[in-house]
């Protein structure tokens, strides 16, 4: 997947990185897996360049290849996308602003060449409205990749990872903060840079925003690759100071085995209680604890559903049940988002149900004072 940084120069995120005004130029870096077509005309085998190579392919019937160019459609690259090349614009209303997302295929991905890798684009303009007050708003993405049967991509010798992106994914969910490279970026900050000096500056794939001035602003151009895979992408707009977050927006795409093309996932507003969100809060609790040391800035927040989920689990585990920790640590949440983050948060990391184990541990008295959670 490919990353713009600031200086306009292209980031390899998945190990490889092909530079603006060379399309098709690849460099891999050693180990990663490399493509040969199938003998049989199915989907491409992937070979590690740093395993034994294998026994050459049986000869193919000389007339079966002459049927297959008879084909009109065989052969183009497009044909293993849907929709078809182009952008499309899509407009949502979140809570805190008004969306504009331009999105689509670029150019398609072919699998008969070993670095077919097509490009999709992303962009996505946020007109934040009053209810952000004078926040200065700016993108978390949180990104997670892996294969078509829902595995996701989280050891460092799965493709494209390696152990500086595998010490910042989250194991359970997939997702990882979307940085190029944390310990060069050193911001959580999708398409920032912290300089030398400690200075924290957008680059050209983004821009901050604020209610009566610019638009938030968010540009991806993620690499798909020739490999049948998935991918999905969370950008949450945030107030770059306290953390505060605002609507989050999801996105990517899928590959579909039974069709045998890939599926853009539209764009699409995305709510507390998900397991996408779920998902971002444990990536960004994931780079706040093992990443952001020394240099490396964390992601603020104000809010943490990650540690109140694994308080409330330690409470109910074992033998007897500690009540007060629970009724402290539930009393102060109110808004409603927060308890459903929350109860996200406690299913993925559990397994159960939040107010099931509630109503399992407590009774009486004790079950009405969190009626609340278990309603």
């Amino acid at each position: 997947m490919r990353r713009f940084r600031g200086d306009g120069s292209a980031e390899a995120e998945h190990g490889f990185d092909r530079p603006r005004g060379t399309p098709g130029k690849t460099t891999r870096t050693e180990g990663l897996p490399v493509q040969r077509k199938a003998a049989d005309g199915g989907s491409p085998v992937v070979q590690r360049k740093d395993s034994a190579p294998e026994a050459a392919a049986p000869a193919e019937d000389p007339f079966a290849l002459h049927l297959l160019d008879q084909r009109p459609d065989e052969g183009k690259p497009d044909e293993d996308w849907k929709p078809a090349i182009g952008k499309n614009t899509t407009a949502l209303k979140g809570v805190y602003g008004d969306f504009s997302v331009e999105h689509g295929l670029t150019s398609a991905p072919d699998p008969s060449k070993a670095d077919g890798w097509g490009d999709y684009f992303l962009k996505i303009e946020m007109t934040p409205n009053a209810k952000v007050g004078t926040s200065k708003i700016a993108f978390i993405q949180v990104v997670r990749r892996g294969e078509v049967s829902g595995a996701w991509h989280t050891k460092s010798s799965d493709p494209y990872m390696g152990a500086e992106r595998a010490k910042r994914t989250d194991a359970k969910s997939g997702f990882k903060v979307d940085r190029y490279d944390a310990t060069k970026a050193k911001t959580p900050f999708y398409g920032f840079n912290k300089s030398a000096t400690g200075a924290v500056a957008p680059g050209a794939n983004t821009a901050i925003g604020e209610h009566g001035g610019a638009k938030a602003m968010l540009k991806d151009v993620p690499g798909v690759g020739p490999n049948p895979e998935n991918a999905e992408f969370v950008a949450t707009a945030t107030d770059t100071t306290d953390g505060t977050q605002f609507d989050a927006v999801k996105w990517g795409f899928k590959y579909e085995a039974s069709s045998k093309t890939y599926a853009e996932v539209t764009p699409t507003l995305v709510l507390a209680g998900s397991t996408e969100i779920a998902g971002r809060d444990r990536a960004i609790k994931k780079w706040n604890d093992d990443v952001a040391t020394g240099d490396i800035d964390k992601v603020p927040v104000k809010d943490d559903p990650v540690a109140v989920a694994k308080i409330l689990q330690t409470a109910m585990s074992g033998i007897g049940t500690d009540e007060a920790t629970i009724f402290a640590t539930l009393k102060p949440i109110t808004s409603p988002d927060l308890r459903k983050r929350v109860a996200a948060c406690y299913q993925m990391e559990t397994g159960n149900s939040l107010a099931s184990d509630l109503k399992s541990e407590l009774s009486g008295d004790d079950l009405k004072k969190v009626a609340d959670w278990t309603t």
